[in-house]
């Protein structure tokens, strides 16, 4: 019965939850990168990933930049996903976790210096939710890859990162 449920979420969940994230993506964005993500967006509403990985691939310098090498990797996992692709989306998951955890310890290091900065000009870190979907879809590629140990090694990193957010936020553990 697991099996089933969760492949039945996987299914009617992912697109919508993917459109979701392009659609918030979209409203945070620069113009290029608004036709960008229209782009993207138009792509995934015709099922069309491939196309819409490549997209992705040709616009990491002018859409994405050096700010943005976070987003880049979770659109790419995130197309990737939905293109069936589960190991090369686990792939760009995990670069997206080295550069989300690289970009938050650096963030956390400087935060005095962005007084004297415009934030715009910083990379951006992405946000708590973000962060924790990287574990998640990382967790359903490899249940849909059949490998069951290491979707619960991301299940574990996740709850891990969930109870670490809920202990900063709220000042109290699970």
């Amino acid at each position: 019965i697991y099996n089933s449920t969760v492949r039945r979420m996987f299914v009617f969940g992912t697109v919508q939850r993917a459109g979701a994230v392009a659609v918030f993506l979209a409203g945070c964005a620069a113009p290029m990168a608004l036709r960008h993500y229209q782009s993207l967006k138009g792509f995934v509403a015709q099922r069309r990933y491939a196309e819409a990985d490549a997209l992705a691939i040709k616009a990491r310098e002018d859409a994405y930049g050096k700010k943005n090498v976070l987003l880049y990797h979770l659109d790419r996992g995130l197309l990737l996903h939905l293109a069936g692709r589960y190991a090369d989306s686990n792939v760009a998951f995990e670069e997206a976790k080295t550069v989300a955890v690289d970009l938050f310890t650096r963030s956390v290091t400087a935060e005095a210096a962005t007084l004297l900065v415009n934030d715009a000009v910083r990379p951006y870190p992405g946000e708590d939710f973000e962060r924790s979907l990287i574990y998640l879809f990382s967790a359903m590629n490899y249940v849909l890859l059949g490998q069951r140990a290491e979707a619960l090694v991301e299940a574990r990193q996740v709850d891990h990162y969930l109870n670490t957010l809920q202990a900063t936020y709220h000042g109290k553990g699970p």
